[in-house]
């Protein structure tokens, strides 16, 4: 899990409750994930996307998927699942639903003539 220290100490604690071995707490830019584990089966973004960032795409193994949702301007938004094959990630729509765009999450800037 990588967030904000607020968040990251609250799941650290409520953690505690249920053990387990395979749970890495760390606070960081959610946007650029947790590279010292990767590759990863899956990514879950807890939160609406107007793009994957590539730096998660680079943590995803091969056949690996990105769970998220999908918004893009003020559109209802999708929930979406991103499977990773080859060098391509491939979107599934599963259903519509509104979620707000998570700070960060939000699609570059390009030019435009």
């Amino acid at each position: 899990a990588v967030d904000t220290s607020e968040w990251i100490k609250a799941a650290q604690k409520k953690a505690k409750k249920y053990p387990q071995e395979n749970i890495t707490f760390a606070v960081g830019d959610m946007t650029k994930g947790y590279a010292q584990a990767a590759p990863y089966d899956a990514i879950i973004i807890n939160g609406a996307i107007q793009e994957v960032p590539t730096h998660l795409i680079a943590q995803l193994r091969v056949g690996g998927v990105i769970a998220t949702f999908n918004r893009q301007d003020n559109s209802a938004g999708q929930a979406v699942l991103y499977t990773l094959i080859g060098d391509h990630l491939i979107p599934q729509i599963l259903f519509d639903a509104f979620v707000p765009v998570l700070a960060g999450f939000e699609k570059s800037e390009t030019f435009v003539f």
